[in-house]
């Protein structure tokens, strides 16, 4: 993961997943242009996500954040996709407004958005998202039980496992 924050009105996060373990097209009805792209390499799934506000944010200090939204990789790997919701509502409605492109189609809206964990917490804190839109959004998102992590040894062969940790 690769964070980047500046004073004059950027937040970037990139990921790097490898590609035997993630779907690019999970990302595709969220993509927008400029903001959140994804890019593959023979080995990799790159998601680039990159937040531009034009009135700046004002002194911002970037160290804390890293630790706060690192377990953000994990919820994705997961398919876990409400970081991905919520990084189109805080963008779309700018792209809207200041651009000529036409109004982003809205993605499908991801279950549990009414229960953010602490790393979708810290990204919504730190983006700036109005809380009362996520609570709204919240009111339209499907309840469903989180689905347990398989244990690691059940999830990948001992190849596997090597493979991932040579890459």
């Amino acid at each position: 993961m690769m964070f980047y924050i500046a004073n004059w009105g950027t937040w970037r996060l990139m990921f790097r997943f490898p590609k035997a373990l993630v779907d690019p097209s999970w990302f595709q009805p969220y993509e927008l242009k400029h903001t959140i792209t994804v890019s593959t390499t023979s080995k990799y799934v790159i998601l680039d996500i990159h937040i531009t506000e034009e009135e700046g944010i004002g002194w911002v200090e970037g160290e804390g954040w890293m630790p706060c939204l690192l377990p953000l990789r994990d919820e994705l790997l997961r398919g876990d996709l409400r970081l991905m919701y919520l990084v189109w509502l805080r963008t779309a409605p700018y792209l809207a407004e200041n651009t000529l492109e036409d109004d982003p189609v809205e993605p499908p809206i991801p279950p549990n958005l009414d229960k953010l964990s602490e790393a979708l917490q810290a990204f919504v804190e730190l983006v700036e998202i109005d809380p009362d839109l996520v609570a709204a959004v919240a009111q339209a998102s499907d309840r469903q039980k989180p689905i347990p992590e398989p244990p690691l040894e059940r999830r990948y062969s001992i190849q596997e496992i090597v493979d991932l940790a040579v890459s």
